[in-house]
């Protein structure tokens, strides 16, 4: 189920949904509109779809906290690392693995945890040319506010989202498209090692249940990705990428009715919809090919 009120959470998982014009010829079409435009509508509309399709960091964090799972310093990206990354494609997946690490050291409270991503996020933005999503002032209302976390959560999406507006309005989608990546596979990995230390309990359920509804999410995510792919930027990370596609093909999908319940806080709780069975072996499996991803995403 996905509540609407968790949309108000702009997240560093979902960074860049809305892609700008791809360089290339303008030359328009017998019906007047643009090549240009018809690749943007076309971008939009994937990027649409794995907005709505992917669970956000906090979403994802929320449900392991629930599982009864207690934080662990030794799962999210050395922040050691920071430094070390020195090329665009490096800095912006792991702007996104840094801001799923945030999402996950913000919701169970870890205050000195979720300053030092926080710094990470800064480091990697201004090395991407993205100073002012993460200026002096902004972070220095964070900090004081890190013992709020809906405050928090709130002053870290409104710095996402200068970070997105900025490379859209300097035509750098394909920037906003590694960022995604990065957050998506940090957050997948974050929920399959936890879910492998709760796998003998039923508290591992939830966690199970969102990790298989991600198949739909990497077929959007990889369709964004090929709308940008060139041999020098994503042609090896899709095909990484296509090989965890791969092994969620072999998961079942059962199609049901979809449902909206009106819930007494104002939200609406969608049900129904598309319905996965994932058993042992495919949840192996998936941590495997996901650690092996993340692991080069995040390796210096």
């Amino acid at each position: 189920m996905i509540k609407s009120n968790l949309i108000k959470f702009v997240l560093p998982l979902i960074l860049g949904l809305t892609i700008l014009a791809c360089n290339g010829d303008d030359s328009e079409n017998e019906s007047g509109t643009s090549a240009n435009t018809v690749v943007d509508s076309l971008k939009a509309v994937s990027a649409e779809k794995i907005f709505y399709s992917i669970p956000s960091p906090i979403e994802m964090a929320s449900i392991l906290k629930a599982s009864g799972s207690v934080y662990d310093n030794t799962l999210p990206n050395p922040v050691d690392r920071k430094d070390k990354y020195s090329t665009v494609r490096s800095r912006a997946l792991n702007l996104g693995v840094y801001g799923a690490d945030l999402s996950y050291a913000v919701v169970y409270d870890n205050t000195q945890e979720s300053m030092l991503y926080l710094a990470c996020a800064k480091k990697l933005a201004d090395g991407l040319g993205i100073t002012s999503a993460f200026s002096e002032e902004k972070i220095a209302k964070m900090e004081a506010n890190m013992s709020n976390r809906d405050s928090m959560l709130a002053l870290i999406s409104d710095s996402y989202w200068e970070t997105d507006a900025y490379l859209q309005e300097n035509e750098r989608g394909n920037v906003s498209a590694y960022i995604i990546t990065g957050g998506w596979i940090e957050g997948i990995y974050l929920g399959c090692k936890i879910e492998r230390k709760l796998k003998t309990s039923d508290k591992n359920k939830e966690i199970a249940k969102r990790i298989a509804e991600q198949k739909v999410s990497l077929d959007n995510l990889i369709a964004l990705l090929e709308s940008y792919a060139s041999p020098d930027s994503f042609g090896d990370l899709i095909d990484d990428l296509k090989a965890l596609q791969a092994i969620y093909a072999t998961i079942k999908e059962t199609e049901s009715e979809t449902t909206a319940t009106a819930n007494a806080d104002g939200t609406t709780t969608i049900g129904g919809g598309s319905e996965f069975e994932i058993n042992e072996e495919q949840l192996s499996a998936i941590d495997k090919k996901v650690t092996e991803i993340r692991n080069k995403i995040t390796q210096p």
